[in-house]
């Protein structure tokens, strides 16, 4: 489903705001589109990335946060996102970011993010992210899915 017609960022978050829950929009060219439900795999993979940052924040730096598809508002103007490869009025929602602690009830938008994860690969590579206290092999996160099944007793 896709509405017509392009909004600002604040016009976006008004209109996500009279949306229901379970609805997921992202704003593509300053467009609402109705996203699509990702796969199993993709949940599980960004729900242990979620955990292990946020294991690894706590004991690192509490005064962050991992989130998962929360909306990310950086105020970047057309020439800032044109220089980052992003056209229009895009505003990412990642798959897992790292944010500032912040516990607002019915928060949405972040103005800032230390790190913004997208799930889109199977390899089996570690990654080292020291600013915020996590090393594991990309094949923890994946536990579960198709590409490391559960053992199943015999």
């Amino acid at each position: 489903m896709t509405m017509q017609g392009r909004l600002s960022p604040a016009a976006f978050r008004s209109f996500q705001d009279g949306r229901p829950d379970e609805e997921r929009w992202e704003p593509i060219d300053g467009t609402p589109v109705m996203m699509t439900p990702q796969p199993i795999d993709h949940h599980r993979i960004a729900i242990r990335l979620e955990r292990l940052l946020n294991e690894a924040l706590e004991r690192h730096d509490p005064d962050g946060e991992a989130v998962q598809r929360v909306g990310i508002e950086l105020g970047l103007g057309p020439a800032a996102l044109a220089g980052l490869g992003f056209a229009g009025a895009y505003r990412p929602e990642p798959d897992v970011a790292v944010i500032d602690y912040d516990p607002v009830p019915g928060r949405r938008f972040v103005d800032r993010a230390y790190l913004l994860a997208e799930v889109v690969s199977g390899t089996d590579d570690e990654p080292i992210l020291p600013r915020f206290g996590l090393l594991c092999p990309v094949g923890a996160l994946y536990a579960g899915t198709h590409l490391r099944p559960r053992r199943r007793p015999v």
